[in-house]
């Protein structure tokens, strides 16, 4: 086998266990002299030592003295191949005693090597032999990743069929259902003591055909009247029939894009996907102060994306999106169980609850669209609803500059930023459109600044990057002070992270850095109007 076939991703590991530090200085010049230079190196002069890296390092190969201040003869091999029965192990001896060599590689060692008589072409047969080891080790954990992907997929492929066949079935059985009903209804009476019995009858088959449009949508068959409509609308518009929905759990807070947000969509099964969305929030919440966001915007893909949805995996060409993220501050979803959320019926509460997540994936497949979820037992869930759009989202350069002419503010803007050029330019561009600006090199001295112009305050703006690490606490100091100016954030971080990061603080949007005068703009024209 060639040299090049025996390169790894990463340097071969080995433990050296020598309690004599001349001898494991040697050993490691030897194998420096040999050209070894893809090979780390880990010297311990006990056992002990050598049994904890094992149980913490992922160690390629282990050469072991025979006799050390811990252990003796065979039985530290004993207790090595014990500890790490996959790793092989050299035995170092100063005996050139062959039947010590033999016992040694009896017990398990993989060969034996008499101090001063190492030769080179010994140490490469030997360090070969674990590298090509270690390639079939890597070889072996791809094949496996591999495998489980190609049952995942065609567990998915199964339940899409399965789903799609009791659709199709069920939908047959309640055409005739819904059909005779409905000519009884009309031949009775009204005063007919079983009227409403057949209406409960209608009702329950017309429940049984949302739920199989469901299992359609989830199976990639379901068909649904679109039209051209406009994504942030449709969320605001949603906020009368979501607050009913929240009630006294927690706080519901509604954002819409400040620019329309155009796909082409069914209105009526997006609605659902949104309410569905904000109930398995609301049922997340464990106190009133918890809160539910819902937010609609733009999300551009620089490149084709893969988005991995339980046992699905769909890739996104690179592009811009709409999005409606749906999150919240409840008890978040555990490891264990966060893999399985896509299943058709899957819950951690009480049966009877319709596909689930399940049924919000196929409706919004069916848009040609993916859902993204994040989550963290005790900290809350994110669920990001991406859709292609059906024209360019971002406005052209000239319109925004048109429009930005027109803008005027009042009031005085706070900027919190020690950079000097940072704060130039907004104080430029915020002075062109009427607002006077004030500035602070850090929080500390921004709250005293807040402290004083509390009646004239219009806008909060500071570099989320230079937050200390109690970055929430000094937000809500400054929210204590002016709870109704609005705060723009900005920031080298994602979009994605910032919402992250900041989303329990009202009236706060965030900008990613670098941005130009008409990002500024458009931010600060959504706060303030």
């Amino acid at each position: 086998m060639s040299d090049e076939h025996l390169k790894l991703d990463g340097p071969l590991t080995i433990l050296l266990v020598e309690d004599n530090p001349l001898d494991a200085e040697l050993f490691s010049e030897f194998l420096a002299d040999t050209g070894a230079r893809e090979f780390k190196v880990i010297h311990v002069p006990r056992l002990s030592l050598a049994l904890e890296r094992l149980g913490r390092e992922d160690i390629d190969i282990v050469f072991l003295d025979f006799i050390l201040p811990d252990s003796d003869g065979l039985s530290g091999l004993a207790k090595l191949r014990r500890s790490a029965p996959q790793v092989p192990v050299i035995m170092l001896t100063g005996l050139d005693d062959d039947e010590v060599g033999l016992k040694a590689v009896a017990a398990g060692a993989q060969d034996y090597l008499v101090k001063g008589q190492i030769a080179e072409h010994t140490i490469w047969r030997i360090l070969r032999y674990a590298i090509v080891r270690k390639r079939i080790e890597e070889q072996s954990r791809e094949r496996q990743v591999l495998e489980a992907r190609v049952q995942k997929a065609q567990r998915a492929e199964s339940l899409e069929i399965l789903a799609g066949g009791i659709a199709h079935e069920f939908n047959n059985l309640l055409t005739g259902i819904l059909g005779n009903v409905s000519m009884a209804l009309a031949e009775l009476p009204g005063d007919s003591s079983i009227r409403s019995m057949l209406e409960d009858v209608q009702a329950a088959a017309q429940r049984a055909g949302r739920v199989t449009a469901q299992m359609l949508a989830y199976s990639g068959h379901g068909k649904f009247a679109k039209t051209d409509l406009d994504l942030s609308r449709l969320v605001t518009d949603l906020m009368p029939l979501l607050e009913p929905a929240v009630h006294d759990r927690g706080q519901l807070v509604v954002q819409g894009s400040p620019r329309p947000l155009p796909i082409c969509g069914a209105p009526q099964e997006l609605r659902q996907v949104i309410v569905s969305l904000v109930t398995n929030a609301v049922e997340s919440l464990r106190n009133p102060q918890d809160v539910v966001r819902v937010v609609a915007s733009a999300v551009r893909l620089a490149e084709p994306t893969i988005f991995e949805q339980g046992s699905l995996r769909t890739q996104l060409p690179a592009g811009v999106y709409a999005t409606v993220t749906v999150s919240d501050t409840g008890c978040g979803i555990s490891a264990q169980n966060l893999p399985r959320i896509f299943d058709p019926f899957f819950t951690t509460k009480f049966a009877g609850r319709g596909l689930g997540l399940a049924g919000v994936l196929g409706i919004v497949r069916s848009h040609g669209g993916v859902v993204r979820v994040t989550s963290e037992e005790g900290h809350g869930t994110t669920v990001q609803v991406l859709l292609p759009t059906s024209e360019p989202t971002e406005p052209q350069a000239d319109a925004v500059a048109a429009d930005a002419q027109l803008w005027r503010w009042e009031g005085l803007a706070l900027v919190i930023d020690e950079e000097p050029l940072i704060v130039s330019l907004t104080r430029k561009i915020l002075a062109r459109h009427g607002m006077e600006v004030v500035t602070a090199g850090d929080w500390r001295t921004g709250l005293d600044v807040v402290r004083g112009q509390t009646s004239v305050l219009k806008l909060i703006m500071l570099d989320s990057d230079r937050l200390p690490p109690d970055a929430a606490e000094a937000l809500n100091k400054l929210r204590t002070q002016v709870p109704d100016v609005p705060l723009l954030l900005w920031g080298g971080h994602s979009e994605d992270a910032a919402e992250r990061q900041f989303r329990h603080l009202p009236r706060c949007a965030f900008l990613h850095k670098p941005f130009p005068p008409t990002a500024l703009l458009s931010k600060v024209h959504e706060l303030l109007n």
